[in-house]
């Protein structure tokens, strides 16, 4: 795995680079996770004869702290002037969560700059400011409640959370706790605006990636419904029985049905 970093916004990006070659995707993590969240999927990726690119988000991993930009839109906009700087040759992006979000928004605005998009659970859902404020002062408190704990009594917290998820995952998650800022909770208000409208402007072949909501899957059937109606330009992949962390919950499904639609666009 070879590392680099590259330069935005008066900011310091850190990223992680797998394989070679001319077939480049882009990788992006979700909400409190970093570059090394996607665990064993960069190297398996790569094995198939794919680039790998994944960058930590503004206030994630290795990257930059400030004190702002913690909004969709920005941090969409970083991802964009990463790929940008990167000078790939139409990649495919991946996203989960947050960084599904991030990648649909950037599908939408730069279409021609990706070829195809695969968006794994992304915050593809309807919240009021009430419930998102709620929702921001849980997630500050829980966050800032791991930071509190060593990198061993996180990766305890963690197995007994998720005790289906790989040694891989489990450390991943711990050590991206240990680095992040809590500022990132402020995401939190426009991370599931404007997605309706997202969609609308992506006219790539693009995957959508569920999962169980009575497990924390965050699109619900009806999203689905709404979005197969609508976009036929979308494909969908139903994984049962896992929850929002698909990859991490069903990891050779996941890794399969991805290296399936990405080895048709190429």
């Amino acid at each position: 795995m070879k590392t680099g970093n590259f330069s935005h916004d008066g900011i310091v990006f850190h990223y992680n680079q797998a394989g070679e070659g001319k077939k480049c995707l882009v990788l992006q993590h979700g909400f409190s996770d970093f570059a090394e969240s996607w665990g064993k999927m960069p190297d398996d990726l790569s094995k198939n004869g794919y680039q790998v690119f994944m960058m930590d988000a503004r206030g994630h991993g290795r990257s930059g702290k400030p004190d702002q930009g913690y909004d969709l839109t920005t941090l969409t906009n970083d991802l964009i002037s990463f790929t940008q700087y990167l000078k790939l040759d139409r990649p495919v992006i991946i996203g989960h969560s947050m960084g599904g979000s991030m990648c649909a928004r950037a599908l939408a605005s730069h279409p021609d700059l990706f070829r195809a998009g695969v968006l794994i659970d992304p915050a593809f859902r309807d919240t009021s400011y009430d419930d998102a404020k709620n929702t921001k002062e849980k997630r500050r408190i829980e966050l800032e409640n791991l930071k509190k704990l060593s990198h061993f009594e996180i990766i305890e917290f963690t197995r007994k959370k998720h005790p289906n998820w790989s040694d891989i995952d489990i450390e991943s998650y711990a050590m991206s706790k240990i680095f992040l800022s809590t500022r990132i909770v402020d995401i939190i208000f426009t991370i599931d605006k404007g997605w309706k409208e997202d969609l609308k402007d992506i006219t790539c072949q693009t995957l959508l990636i569920t999962a169980d909501e009575e497990r924390g899957a965050i699109v619900l059937p009806k999203t689905v419904d709404f979005i197969r109606y609508n976009y036929p330009n979308f494909s969908f992949l139903y994984v049962p029985n896992v929850g929002h962390s698909i990859h991490r919950e069903n990891y050779s499904v996941t890794l399969k049905e991805i290296l399936k639609f990405i080895s048709i666009q190429f």
